[in-house]
């Protein structure tokens, strides 16, 4: 502690200057200097200079040499108590990151277009840069958690995926999630393909070798895990769900399947 504070009627004895640099009548921030006084009982270093100052607030408090000159210590603590107070006072007038307007702002590589609200909670739709779409909710959006649509960290099948819907003119939406598929944190889909009402039409899941073989550095029994659930949970709510692995012909699957969705 670099300061401690004291009653009119309790002041630390007062103590010869001697070979201190002496800092007697004058101001630091809004202290004012009015003696040299005794090291404070918890401070272990007996040997550093303390000082008696006057807040202008009509506190007083003592401190040493360093904090001074430095304007490490520049009031009883009285300046910080204001600036805390100016910041809520801010804070409490702006408007809260869930009621925004975001429309057409630009976050990262994602700009807002529509919005919708579940359970108090504000999401948004974006178009990235890339072409490729991505709802995040509106704190992760205004604080630059999610600043993509994930293609920054894509596959090579997602981007091959993604460039088929593309070329004919499916609206998709990246990582899609359903707020009651949950492991501990909510499950998330590749990609949703979308009616014009956003409302999910069918789901596609990529899986690379690692969803398969033990052997491949990235393999992990939770990855096993969650396939089988999401799998579960299209059969359970009846929602098409196309899974093409690393083997497949991306482009036939996708034409194949889309025909059959006619």
């Amino acid at each position: 502690m670099r300061a401690k504070k004291y009653s009119s009627n309790n002041l630390p004895k007062a103590i010869p200057v001697g070979k201190a640099n002496n800092l007697i009548g004058k101001t630091f921030g809004r202290l004012t200097v009015l003696y040299r006084c005794e090291v404070p009982q918890h401070i272990k270093n007996k040997s550093q200079t303390y000082w008696l100052c006057k807040c202008q607030c009509g506190n007083y408090i003592s401190t040493r040499t360093g904090a001074l000159i430095t304007n490490g210590v520049q009031s009883c603590g009285c300046l910080q108590s204001e600036k805390a107070k100016q910041s809520i006072s801010v804070i409490n007038k702006s408007i809260p990151w869930n009621k925004q307007d975001l429309t057409n702002q630009k976050f990262g590589r994602l700009t807002a277009l529509t919005s919708y609200s579940n359970n108090q909670r504000a999401y948004w739709y974006c178009k990235c840069d890339c072409g490729g779409t991505r709802i995040v909710d509106a704190y992760r959006l205004t604080k630059g958690i999610v600043t993509h649509c994930g293609c920054l960290n894509k596959s090579n099948g997602i981007l091959k995926i993604e460039n088929w819907l593309n070329k004919n003119n499916f609206n998709f939406i990246n990582e899609f999630s359903f707020s009651d598929l949950i492991d501990k944190k909510p499950l998330r889909f590749d990609i949703a393909i979308i009616d014009d009402n956003k409302q999910v039409i069918f789901l596609i899941e990529y899986q690379g070798e690692q969803h398969f073989n033990k052997n491949n550095p990235w393999y992990d029994s939770n990855i096993v895990k969650h396939d089988k659930m999401k799998r579960e949970y299209c059969t359970d709510k009846s929602i098409p769900l196309l899974i093409i692995t690393y083997n497949d012909n991306i482009e036939q699957k996708m034409t194949d399947f889309t025909k059959l969705m006619r």
